[in-house]
């Protein structure tokens, strides 16, 4: 079952769980288990249009001086030349007009990302419906058993995850963040697929193969840095809230560390209803957390009640095209194993 498409049964028992909950709670621990970057693309504010691009570079960090961020500059040949670095990055960001994006270096600390969040917003940072929020998390020295792991888990929950997400971040609808689940007829043909590799080479080939619009376009990435492996997670919408990204990030550390630890959705999962297989979801890979399920549920009630009331032109609305092509609609490659090519669906 799709939860993209959940039902109006299941918002109203996402409100009857939380009837009385004036705020969503926020995650209390600043430190996670496992180091994460981040990468948050924004637009350039329309105060900042007439100046130029040093005059906008220099306003911007010295707002992030100013919230205790120390950041520094790189064009976007330097910015992928040097990886990862000890500061805070500003690169401009080529999929944008009058983008950029800020880069973390590698980081266990929930607050240095919360500081950042409000530099931007004091900053006027603006977004669109192509602005996206990027997290990787540290997979360096974990083995072929641990990453696969990860990638089965994420093609059992990713629709769980797409309920979170305004239509244009759901299922394939974004070019560049495509699905990974998409490849496989069902998770028991993905299983199978990530069990026949023996190396990591052949988990990236088969969890996010060639799009023709780079290498790293699905929802999950395994990267390889040269000096350093992350899992990518692109499929967030751009965002200005430092406890939305905050209870995101500690999630999907959660996600990666039980992942690693050798916990597995059982394919049974699968057949189960929508609201069976999230409770799965929380109590095998985010340890029953009140508080991170609590996040989660109204994230989804909050999407719901956005897709009555928001206008269709609103950029969380708003379908995201190729520049390459404005009128292409994402194609997912059939992955052959063996000989039999598997055939493809958009979401089982």
């Amino acid at each position: 079952m799709n939860l993209s498409k959940m039902n109006v049964s299941v918002l109203f028992f996402c409100c009857a769980t939380l009837a009385g909950s004036v705020a969503v709670r926020q995650p209390t621990e600043d430190l996670l288990p496992l180091n994460f970057g981040t990468e948050f693309e924004y637009i350039f504010p329309d105060s900042a249009l007439s100046l130029s691009d040093d005059e906008k570079i220099a306003s911007l960090n010295a707002i992030m001086v100013k919230h205790g961020v120390k950041a520094r500059f790189y064009d976007y040949k330097a910015s992928h030349e040097v990886g990862a670095v000890p500061q805070w990055k500003i690169v401009p960001d080529e999929s944008l007009v009058n983008g950029f994006e800020v880069v973390s270096p590698p980081i266990s600390d929930l607050n240095q990302v919360r500081s950042v969040l409000n530099a931007m917003k004091d900053y006027g940072a603006q977004l669109s419906e192509v602005t996206d929020f990027h997290v990787h998390v540290d997979a360096t020295g974990k083995s072929v058993e641990q990453i696969r792991n990860v990638l089965k888990n994420f093609i059992m929950f990713e629709a769980v995850m797409d309920a979170t997400q305004p239509p244009n971040h759901q299922g394939n609808s974004n070019v560049w963040m495509q699905s990974n689940s998409a490849h496989f007829v069902n998770p028991a043909t993905a299983y199978t697929a990530f069990d026949e590799c023996e190396d990591l080479a052949c988990l990236y080939d088969t969890s996010q193969p060639a799009t023709g619009l780079g290498p790293r376009v699905h929802k999950l990435n395994l990267a390889d840095h040269g000096d350093s492996v992350t899992l990518e997670f692109r499929g967030h919408h751009g965002t200005l809230e430092a406890s939305e990204v905050a209870a995101w990030v500690k999630m999907l550390n959660m996600f990666v560390q039980s992942s690693f630890g050798g916990k597995v959705a059982p394919l049974v999962t699968a057949a189960l209803p929508a609201m069976d297989r999230m409770n799965v979801f929380f109590d095998l890979l985010l340890n029953s957390d009140d508080m991170v399920k609590e996040n989660f549920f109204h994230r989804i009630i909050d999407q719901q009640l956005k897709s009555l009331t928001t206008s269709a032109d609103s950029i969380y609305n708003k379908p995201v095209l190729s520049p390459y092509d404005p009128n292409l609609v994402p194609v997912v490659p059939n992955i052959v194993i063996g000989e039999k090519p598997v055939i493809s669906k958009a979401l089982y």
